[in-house]
């Protein structure tokens, strides 16, 4: 069967078009659906009556959803929380987050997770202040 020549260049077009459409390469191209978050989103502390000062070392293993992997994990206090990585490849994966002891007069200090489309949330030291009664 012989097709015109305007018909094959439709045809060609469509096809063309068709292919454009299915999309392609990974979330770090295309941008992800899923907006970046962390859970937990806080990092809890209990201070004694009257100070901002954290006694027992604890830690929390904070998982990361959404975004596009690689993610970069930034501390601005390494005299104060430890992370266990810089880096974590994929979603769903996860960081632990130490606390090393001692005080702070910073409010809101936390750990910056940042995706490679640039999409960055944050881990937020809370510090809680016990009350007289120790409670």
């Amino acid at each position: 069967m012989k097709y015109s020549s305007p018909l094959k260049t439709a045809m060609a077009v469509l096809c063309l078009a068709a292919l454009a459409s299915c999309g392609g390469g990974d979330d770090a191209e295309a941008g992800s659906p899923v907006a970046l978050n962390l859970f937990p989103t806080e990092f809890g502390l209990l201070a004694p009556a009257g100070s901002t000062c954290g006694e027992a070392p604890n830690a929390v293993k904070v998982f990361i959803n959404g975004g596009a992997g690689p993610y970069t994990i930034s501390n601005p206090y390494p005299d104060l929380i430890a992370t266990s990585t810089n880096k974590v490849e994929d979603r769903g994966g996860s960081f632990t987050v130490s606390f090393l002891g001692g005080c702070t007069q910073e409010a809101g200090v936390g750990i910056l997770v940042k995706d490679v489309l640039n999409n960055q949330v944050e881990l937020t030291l809370k510090f809680t202040v016990a009350d007289a009664t120790g409670t």
